[in-house]
């Protein structure tokens, strides 16, 4: 059952602040605060909003596992965290930014405000530790004095609405801790990141998610739905098959994910109703060396929900076509291919638009 992130309350915050690296790569000393941030009613409801928000958002968030177990690693920051004493809380909470800062290797990774905050969530009151890394941004402020409204610049924003500017982990104390043990297994944690679930800014969310806190995909099912995708297209590309039959490939991939109402999938059952004896292998070879595994998997398309709305067809010539996915075989029809590298293609419909 997904995790519900209704009824969160932060008990307290204490914001530190890392920096870009130096020009020579070397890291720059964060700069720690001593004393609790303190926020009125509206401040405080405000950020438990933005983080519900952000941590809710099934596209850009998800649970992951938690590897980096070893003393002083953020898990481990974050369970001694959980169980501080304010003043405890204020100085180990200083680990953290240090951490961060030892992640961002690059200096392409700005600087930026790192806010610890704990408290409880859901109905059962759950202890939680959770990090926001959130980058400094501009903007205005409208100020009104004797009816004249004017704009105030600000140099210095963070947490506005803008989610692409800031990632939150959320470490759950999901069982208490028994004889005194702290195990993983006992903990959830959640990785909000707008780059992370996108294969072509993922490496932009590797330094947060895995180097700095010392977690990996677990195996989701909207993850495995997506890996199932990408590496299915992955093997047709490895075929020596006339492309008009790998087309045909793709439209039976897009048929099994998107328009099956199965809500089971498999790599067995997909190679049985779409390839040739002679590929079956091969793919169920290609795919289990992927990391999928060799049973059903819970159909969730959430991740490659755009990547289905749409296909495209690109020829050597670099003429490309775009279609809606839902009737594609309906709208593009592949004639023939003639003698002098040209495709006779009929699409329903006339021209609306040339850009």
């Amino acid at each position: 059952m997904p995790f519900g992130f209704n009824n969160l309350l932060i008990k307290r915050i204490i914001v530190h602040e890392v920096y870009q690296r130096s020009d020579n790569r070397d890291i720059v000393p964060p700069k720690y605060s001593t004393e609790f941030t303190t926020l009125d009613i509206k401040g405080i409801a405000t950020l438990q909003e933005r983080i519900i928000n952000a941590l809710g958002n099934e596209s850009y968030s998800l649970e992951m596992q938690i590897n980096g177990t070893n003393p002083e690693s953020v898990f481990d920051v974050s369970t001694k965290l959980i169980a501080s004493a304010d003043n405890d809380f204020k100085e180990i909470s200083k680990k953290l930014p240090l951490k961060l800062a030892q992640a961002q290797t690059s200096r392409i990774i700005p600087g930026g405000v790192v806010v610890v905050f704990d408290g409880t969530i859901g109905s059962n009151n759950k202890r939680f530790l959770g990090i926001i890394k959130a980058e400094i941004h501009s903007g205005f402020n409208i100020i009104e004095d004797d009816n004249v409204l004017s704009l105030e610049f600000l140099s210095d924003l963070l947490l506005t609405p803008q989610q692409k500017l800031y990632k939150i982990a959320l470490f759950i104390e999901n069982n208490s801790p028994q004889n005194g043990s702290i195990l993983p297994e006992n903990y959830l944690v959640f990785v909000y990141d707008h780059n992370m679930t996108k294969s072509e800014t993922q490496q932009a969310a590797q330094y947060f998610y895995e180097t700095f806190l010392g977690c990996t995909f677990s195996p989701s099912d909207k993850k495995l739905t997506s890996d199932f995708y990408h590496y299915t297209k992955e093997f047709f590309e490895t075929l020596n098959i006339p492309e008009d039959t790998k087309l045909d490939l793709e439209t039976g991939l897009y048929t099994y994910l998107k328009v099956s109402q199965n809500n089971l999938i498999s790599v067995t059952e997909f190679a049985d109703e779409y390839l040739e004896p002679e590929q079956k292998d091969n793919y169920s070879e290609f795919m289990f060396d992927k990391g999928l595994p060799d049973r059903q998997i819970n159909k969730d398309i959430t991740y490659i929900m755009y990547k289905l709305r749409r296909r495209n067809i690109k020829f050597t010539s670099d003429v490309k076509i775009s279609s809606p996915s839902d009737n594609f075989e309906d709208l593009v029809h592949i004639i023939s291919k003639t003698e002098d590298d040209r495709t006779i293609v009929s699409i329903k419909g006339t021209i609306k638009k040339v850009d």
